[in-house]
């Protein structure tokens, strides 16, 4: 993240998307509030380098879009299924803006 806020300083617009996901275990309730906690430390740790706010937003999808598909077998919390469903839990980061040139 600090890569991605060091590049940002030559960007003269745009806004960033920051976007928190969980695994599949849990409520639908609380996956949706813990992926928005995700997105929301992102935002901030960004805003902290010096991206300003106003051009961050975020957003928590719970445990919609998992990068592990159906590949994850079992529904009770095993360590094999918590350890398959890590790349679930994750945040994406996107951008869209015209980098300046000085």
């Amino acid at each position: 993240m600090d890569e991605f806020a060091r590049g940002m300083q030559d960007v003269k617009s745009g806004q960033i998307t920051v976007i928190g996901h969980t695994d599949r275990i849990g409520s639908e309730q609380y996956n949706r509030a813990l992926s928005l906690r995700r997105a929301e430390s992102v935002k901030a740790h960004l805003v902290s380098r010096g991206i300003s706010p106003d051009r961050i937003k975020g957003y928590g999808e719970g445990e919609a879009n998992p990068v592990t598909g159906n590949s994850c077998a079992g529904n009770k919390k095993t360590k094999a299924l918590i350890d398959c469903l890590a790349p679930d839990r994750r945040v994406d980061i996107h951008f869209e803006g015209i980098k300046g040139s000085h």
